[in-house]
């Protein structure tokens, strides 16, 4: 409809103007020629106004969208493919999680951190006492709270078993930490948050990484895939299980 009124309407109005102001073949007096000619121009008015309200709608709508699109990234947490492939030191087996940039833009000073904690106890997820928010370290990095680039995909540092102390602790940055410590047969869940200057979360919720160790220690390649357990859980599942609900 805006093109018919552009292209047709506002023509024969403009030729109506001018047959009516000068060519006056009616043979009407000066009152009914300007009569007519301001009819004609205040006509020409609203259907301009039309036009231009039906065209500015959907440029807006484009520009919010490009502008929102090109201003901010959206992040995934996942599980490595090879989760046997673990690093080691001597005396210690590091665990990794994967960050996946699903946006085309860097994604800038990203920053991983563990929220929550809940523990199986019998048949019921337990929330785990924690002081607050915790900062996980970059893989291959020093432990430090720096933020991070994601240009497509990073590893970080999800935690360790050091084989003198029999348990798998989370890479905290702030070393001293203690909440979180999983002990050999016990059960946890981690809720793992990834946000950044233009970055955050899909959905806005955590990801939840479920854990589980049988106490055994094997720093042969790949060896830990049998015996430290790892996965994501739905974060809505995991809220539901968690006592109270």
């Amino acid at each position: 409809m805006p093109i018919f009124i552009e292209r047709f309407v506002l023509p024969a109005l403009a030729a109506a103007l001018v047959l009516g102001a000068i060519a006056n073949p009616m043979g009407w007096d000066w009152i009914q020629r300007s009569s007519a000619c301001v009819a004609i121009f205040f006509g020409a008015i609203f259907f301009a106004h039309t036009i231009y309200k039906a065209t500015k709608a959907p440029n807006s709508a484009t520009q919010n969208s490009v502008s929102n699109t090109s201003t901010s990234t959206f992040l995934e947490i996942k599980i490595p493919r090879f989760k046997g492939d673990t690093s080691t030191t001597p005396g210690s087996i590091y665990f990794h999680l994967d960050i996946k940039n699903l946006g085309e833009m860097t994604a800038e000073g990203c920053v991983i951190k563990i929220t929550k904690i809940t523990k199986l106890i019998g048949d019921s997820w337990n929330n785990q006492p924690m002081q607050h928010h915790a900062i996980l370290s970059w893989q291959g990095q020093p432990p430090k709270p720096d933020e991070q680039k994601v240009i497509s995909e990073k590893s970080f540092d999800f935690g360790a078993i050091k084989k003198a102390d029999n348990y798998f602790r989370p890479a905290y940055v702030q070393s001293s930490l203690q909440f979180g410590t999983l002990n050999p047969d016990e059960r946890f869940r981690y809720y793992i948050l990834a946000e950044g200057t233009n970055c955050r979360i899909k959905n806005g919720k955590p990801a939840v990484v479920e854990a589980f160790w049988d106490g055994v220690y094997d720093e042969r390649p790949g060896a830990m895939k049998d015996h430290f357990v790892y996965k994501k859980v739905d974060f809505d599942t995991a809220e539901a299980e968690t006592f109270p609900a």
